[in-house]
């Protein structure tokens, strides 16, 4: 995918009814979905204290009869997020907070119960479902590459095997001998449930691929659902998407 294109599309997704919206139309529910959360996570890092600031406020409003999800809409929050601000602020400890929203019926108060069931419901990313979809798409991801190199009959290492409960950095399959991919001697794979936009890829170049590089040497990233192109300048690591695993034969 190009920039202007992608640029576009990411400028287009602020909310699921946006990913049904542009589903219709023909685009991959499952890369609308992906950007949309990529995109989330980014503004609410980048706003989180801020937003953390009005939560006596936040506060304020709903006590004056607003509901959760309207605060959490007007001020463009994960709802998930607003309403573990708002118990905070409410004096919840932060035990019985993560008790309520994973399991909002532990809740006495029946507007509190009802209203944070609903914001929990809404929330792509923050709630235990949208947390348990990202982990399972990255599982998803790692066992369907996995499948390929079997099948493939590349021997290899996996992070799991790698580490045995050490902190060290490690690729999710480092191969026991070379394999010749794309042209290139490749000795590790890593794999990314995730979009290879510009952010995506600089923060995963310094935080893992350039270590693995001097640790390892070549090796191969696969964006799962796609990535910009010309995006990544280190000529020691191929950036891939599924095509790899659906159209490349190693045997």
């Amino acid at each position: 995918m190009n920039a202007s294109e992608y640029g576009r599309l990411y400028d287009s997704l602020n909310s699921l009814d946006d990913v049904r919206e542009l589903s219709k139309r023909g685009l991959d529910k499952d890369l609308l979905t992906v950007i949309l959360t990529q995109k989330i996570v980014r503004e609410t890092k980048r706003r989180f204290y801020h937003v953390k600031t009005m939560a006596p406020d936040m506060v304020r409003q709903w006590a004056s009869g607003a509901s959760i999800s309207s605060i959490a809409r007007k001020i463009n929050f994960p709802p998930a997020l607003t309403v573990q601000m708002m118990l905070q602020q409410m004096n919840f400890t932060k035990g019985d907070i993560k008790d309520y929203v994973r399991d909002p019926m532990l809740i006495k108060d029946e507007r509190l119960r009802s209203e944070l069931l609903r914001a929990v419901s809404e929330d792509l990313v923050y709630s235990p479902q949208g947390t348990a979809a990202m982990w399972n798409r990255g599982k998803d991801v790692e066992m369907r590459v996995k499948q390929w190199l079997t099948a493939s009959k590349v021997r290899f290492i996996t992070e799991y095997d790698a580490k045995k409960g050490q902190a060290i950095k490690t690729p999710d399959f480092r191969f026991e001998l070379p394999v010749k991919i794309f042209g290139k001697w490749i000795n590790w794979v890593e794999c990314k449930a995730s979009f290879g936009d510009e952010t995506e890829v600089r923060r995963d170049y310094f935080k893992q691929l350039v270590h693995y590089v001097d640790l390892f040497g070549q090796g191969i990233v696969v964006y799962w659902y796609g990535y910009l192109e010309g995006n990544l300048k280190d000529t020691h690591i191929i950036i891939t998407d599924r095509s790899l695993v659906e159209g490349v034969s190693l045997g």
